[in-house]
């Protein structure tokens, strides 16, 4: 096998990696519809305990909801073999190269840990979250929308809580609202709790 031979099959595992990340939220997907299935099966008990005869409609979507959670659940369980094979080739690979893979990711995963997610990242998430809601939004949507979309992918640094009150990636948005205004992206009344892009 050439070294062109494995650089394509790299490419082809970031490309997977890639299609897990887009693929879905999965984590956030399943919490959903965990929280849509436990607020069904509450109304069915209610319902029964009340003698009120269940909908066959309920229990048909009580049913799609547990056939989805498992759905996603399995996919995910695939990706977790890939990562648990992905782990022994390094380590494999380590004693082919003399080296000791364990003390590379302990390296990294301590420099994972202080990094937080990139100012230019939140403002692109800033800049499509409030065009997604016609170029205005409250300061809530915002953090609600961009934590929808990196939920599995903030860092332990974006998820510190300095001070014990409010978690990192916020401030770090907050930071990045008050440059756009300096730089008249949005509104000076941005600075409230509503950011509107200038137009």
């Amino acid at each position: 096998m050439t070294e062109n031979d494995i650089q394509s099959h790299l490419q082809a595992i970031k490309d997977y990696i890639a299609q897990a990340q887009n693929g879905g939220s999965d984590l956030g997907e399943i919490r959903i519809k965990k929280k849509q299935l436990s607020a069904i099966q509450k109304t069915i008990r209610q319902l029964d305990k009340n003698g009120i005869p269940v909908p066959e409609s309920l229990n048909a979507e009580k049913l799609s909801l547990v056939n989805a959670i498992n759905q996603i659940e399995t996919s995910s369980g695939s990706s977790l073999k890939v990562y648990d094979a992905m782990i022994q080739m390094i380590f494999d690979l380590g004693r082919v190269c003399q080296k000791l893979p364990h003390k590379d990711l302990y390296q990294m995963s301590r420099r994972w840990r202080s990094q937080s997610t990139p100012q230019s990242t939140l403002r692109k998430l800033i800049l499509q979250v409030l065009k997604d809601r016609g170029g205005s939004a409250h300061q809530d949507a915002v953090f609600e929308d961009i934590d929808k979309q990196l939920a599995s992918q903030w860092t332990p640094a974006d998820l510190a809580c300095p001070g014990g009150k409010t978690v990192k990636w916020k401030n770090n948005l907050r930071r990045e609202r008050k440059a756009m205004i300096a730089e008249g992206l949005l509104t000076k009344d941005s600075k409230g709790k509503t950011w509107t892009l200038i137009k």
